[in-house]
């Protein structure tokens, strides 16, 4: 097991990760009793399989570990599904508490269902071919 891409917490502006499927663009923010991760995640949609045209589930998390790349804190968001290509990046904020004073490290992960087709309205289920994608705090 390694851990994933990761940068030094703190006060950082214009800040870049790179990983397999995605890049993330951000800056950490002081927002007095909470700080803040906010920016962009860019697909490597080059890298998905010809056949897909879905994000049929996207779920992007943001971790901060300590010295030793434990994780301290996690802040998830998940997405609606919708069109690959459709928005060139996906808005990323997320925050925690002031009190993460053991954060020493920065990293994000994702997972995602890439699918051939939109989920079907009703049932959300999938229709084609489909293929789960996941990078986390820890990889092996």
């Amino acid at each position: 097991m390694g851990h994933l891409a990761h940068e030094t917490w703190g006060n950082t502006e214009n800040s870049q990760i790179d990983m397999k499927f995605w890049r993330f663009q951000y800056s950490t923010v002081d927002l007095g009793e909470t700080v803040g991760v906010i920016g962009n995640a860019l697909p490597n949609s080059e890298l998905y399989p010809e056949w897909t045209s879905w994000y049929g589930q996207l779920t992007i998390t943001a971790y901060l570990s300590d010295a030793n790349g434990t994780v301290i804190a996690k802040d998830s968001h998940s997405y609606l599904p919708r069109p690959i290509g459709a928005e060139r990046t996906i808005p990323l904020e997320f925050t925690f508490e002031a009190d993460t004073v053991d954060a020493y490290y920065i990293s994000f992960g994702y997972r995602m269902v890439l699918t051939e087709h939109s989920p079907d309205v009703v049932s959300g289920a999938q229709r084609g071919k489909m293929q789960i994608v996941q990078e986390d705090a820890l990889h092996k």
